[in-house]
């Protein structure tokens, strides 16, 4: 997509997120708002797929709680590693199809606009 046309996307999601009393916190979650600063695209978490949500917050959830956990116990605990793997993964998943049941009920109740009808 021209980066042009990507900006006018973003900022009417925004707006639109505004108007229906999202926080913008909720609508632009850290990990939106650094993929932008490295020149990505991504859209905001209500105008991606159930399973683009459920994705990338598995992936974003398991790796960063996983880390945590394995500084913090998992080390201490003498278990094989592979099962610290597991863990995090299993708490990701469940993390994610959280988050994307969250955000695709707000995003029917707001009634927002589909990513391709924007602008």
């Amino acid at each position: 997509m021209p980066e042009e046309r990507y900006q006018d996307r973003y900022a009417a999601a925004v707006a639109e997120m505004r108007r229906a009393g999202i926080w913008a916190w909720n609508g632009e979650p850290p990990y939106v708002r650094a993929a932008r600063l490295f020149g990505w695209q991504p859209r905001p978490p209500y105008y991606q797929s159930f399973t683009q949500v459920l994705f990338s917050y598995w992936a974003y959830f398991s790796f960063v709680w996983g880390v945590i956990m394995y500084l913090i116990q998992w080390r201490h605990t003498g278990q094989p590693l592979i099962a610290d793997c597991i863990a995090a993964l299993f708490a990701g998943l469940f993390f994610g199809l959280g988050m994307a049941t969250w955000y695709r009920r707000v995003r029917k109740r707001a009634q927002l606009t589909q990513w391709e009808d924007l602008v």
